[in-house]
């Protein structure tokens, strides 16, 4: 988008068929850039150039973000630096024939130890990663890491496992039951409340992402991805 001069109509670049239309639009310096979603998926639009750094966080079909551009100059959507390196829509021809997986690899119980900090860790970093998604963001810098989806993912599926499965036992041979989880749980919100503070705390959704979470852990069933039960909490 380039800056031409004050005034002028505002520009709309959809996302439809996961892809931005126009791929280029021009807009006036000082206008607003709407940037509706006609796609079934939840899509967030974001930028790092220069002259407009913006994140819009996650938004469903039918809705509508705006940004408007004060300066002039150029800039690209982060979707440009996929594409340049992945301008194909899929990868399914690295289909990797060197690599022979058998149905016994894929259900071995991965070797190592279990330890009551790594229990701790996915608690905290599955509950703030849901608050941070329940508030339209969906990548978190936790503990000096930027955390998205995929660690949440983990998180909670071994938390899930380690409860379910015989071999769930920590290091110092407690059994990993769901008492043991929900004692951690509260003890780690707890923490965060004390360590964000009560303002902060209360502000957030915290509390909210704790009870979609817990509920997750409890589920007999594995659930097939952590924010299914959250898309009915998003404006």
């Amino acid at each position: 988008m380039r800056g031409t001069g004050a005034g002028g109509p505002q520009v709309k670049i959809a996302q439809r068929k996961k892809q931005f239309e126009p791929r280029v639009s021009i807009t006036s310096v000082d206008s607003a850039v709407d940037f509706p979603n006609f796609d079934r998926v939840f899509h967030n639009v974001f930028s790092l150039s220069t002259p407009k750094e913006f994140d819009l966080g996650l938004y469903r079909k039918g809705k509508s973000k705006s940004v408007r551009f004060a300066h002039p100059g150029l800039v690209s959507v982060a979707r440009e630096e996929f594409d340049r390196a992945m301008p194909q829509p899929n990868q399914i021809d690295r289909q990797r024939d060197d690599i022979e997986i058998t149905a016994e690899d894929l259900l071995a119980a991965p070797e190592g130890t279990i330890t009551e900090d790594g229990v701790r860790t996915n608690v905290r970093v599955g509950i703030q990663y849901m608050e941070a998604w329940l508030r339209g963001s969906g990548c978190v810098p936790l503990y000096n890491l930027m955390e998205d989806a995929a660690t949440a993912e983990i998180s909670r599926t071994q938390l899930w496992q380690w409860i379910h499965h015989p071999k769930g036992v920590l290091d110092d041979g407690r059994e990993i039951t769901m008492e043991l989880y929900r004692q951690i749980l509260d003890e780690e919100m707890k923490g965060l409340k004390q360590v964000l503070g009560e303002a902060h705390f209360s502000a957030g959704k915290y509390a909210r992402a704790a009870q979609l979470f817990n509920e997750i852990i409890s589920n007999d069933e594995l659930e097939e991805f952590l924010t299914l039960r959250a898309y009915e909490d998003l404006d």
